[in-house]
């Protein structure tokens, strides 16, 4: 293999196909497969659950597949402009820059794992909208919960969601999926990268696939059945109280409030405060330490208290597309609802015992 390529190219590459790969006992894991063939340098990395490759415009003078390590790779491109030449030199994979000279271990590009694309059907989805969906929800997902399940974002037909358990983030639309998936929490903000601009979605019964001109990414799917969520949400009927208010000021009103509400239960450290919703949202903590408001610009409905997370409130708040959010809300027990008016995007909380 003998290539010349731009560094910034290949150092963007490089960012964009970074996979943090767990502990492992595989070190071809660390390494990026660099696949020189007409002209185009293609970059893939993998941690055996989601594969990244991207496609990078280079002049082959000698066509070839080695692996190196891509972490230290992009270390040493950090801070070069103009143009590399990358080569082989028997095991090894040599960086050349002027009169800069780096040489890297490498291990053989058969070795490399690469996912199985056999079984691909392709789906008629709108890419663009889709990714937002997985974007406005994803801050909901559960995260190394034992109920693996709720460990990432679950497509479905006419909804994408995800959920922890104590909220709900969903987006209602026509997803194009005709079965329920669930793609992974390290997959999740790849795949809403990958279909930022559209692109091409391909599905198979275990895996997910988005393809465009300049790159491919391949995700393991969770390979289980969603929870009814839906369950847990309190119906259109059930809310008795309706304020609007601007995104901005509440986020601010909530910041204020966050270095007097630390709570530590069962040594995990959060943020609570009591919500009393009316005229308008006075925020106070437990031990009245302190009080703020945020200002209302429309109320309907008697209003209420409860005990929310405020952690959960603010990633719900920034999730709102909107400058204005609406609060719904229908007792201390039920779940609250954030979205902005007119949206498809619902964004449910769960209230702490009081």
């Amino acid at each position: 293999m003998k290539i010349q390529i731009d560094i910034a190219a290949l150092r963007d590459a490089l960012q964009k196909t970074a996979t943090e790969s767990r502990a492992t006992t595989l070190p071809i894991l660390k390494n990026a497969l660099l696949n020189a063939q007409d002209n185009v340098l293609t970059i893939t990395t993998t941690d055996t659950e989601r594969t990244i490759e991207r496609r990078v415009a280079c002049a082959v003078s000698q066509p070839g597949a080695y692996t190196v390590d891509a972490s230290k790779l992009k270390t040493v491109l950090s801070g070069l402009t103009g143009a590399v030449d990358i080569f082989s030199d028997r095991e090894k994979v040599v960086a050349k820059s002027g009169r800069r000279k780096y040489v890297f271990d490498s291990l053989p590009a058969k070795d490399f794992p690469l996912p199985d694309f056999s079984g691909m059907e392709l789906l008629e989805v709108d890419g663009e909208a889709l990714g937002g969906a997985i974007r406005a929800v994803e801050h909901s997902s559960g995260n190394n919960d034992v109920r693996y399940y709720l460990n990432g974002v679950c497509v479905g037909d006419g909804c994408v969601v995800a959920t922890d358990g104590h909220r709900i983030s969903a987006v209602k639309m026509d997803t194009g999926f005709s079965r329920e998936v669930i793609i992974p929490y390290r997959s999740r903000l790849d795949v809403a990268d990958a279909l930022h601009g559209g692109g091409q979605v391909f599905l198979s019964r275990q895996a997910l696939m988005i393809k465009s001109e300049v790159a491919t990414l391949h995700s393991t799917l969770i390979d289980c059945k969603f929870p009814d969520w839906r369950r847990a949400c309190p119906s259109s009927d059930q809310f008795n109280t309706v304020i609007t208010a601007d995104k901005k000021e509440a986020m601010e009103a909530i910041q204020r409030m966050m270095p007097l509400a630390f709570t530590q239960i069962d040594k995990v450290r959060f943020h609570s405060l009591i919500y009393s919703i009316g005229e308008q949202v006075t925020l106070r903590t437990k031990t009245a330490d302190g009080d703020d408001f945020i200002p209302v610009k429309s109320c309907d409905g008697e209003g209420g208290e409860l005990l929310l997370k405020s952690e959960y409130v603010m990633s719900a708040l920034k999730a709102v597309s909107a400058d204005d959010v609406e609060l719904h809300y229908a007792s201390a027990e039920q779940a609250i609802l954030l979205k902005a008016k007119n949206d498809n995007a619902y964004h449910y909380i769960m209230p702490m015992r009081m």
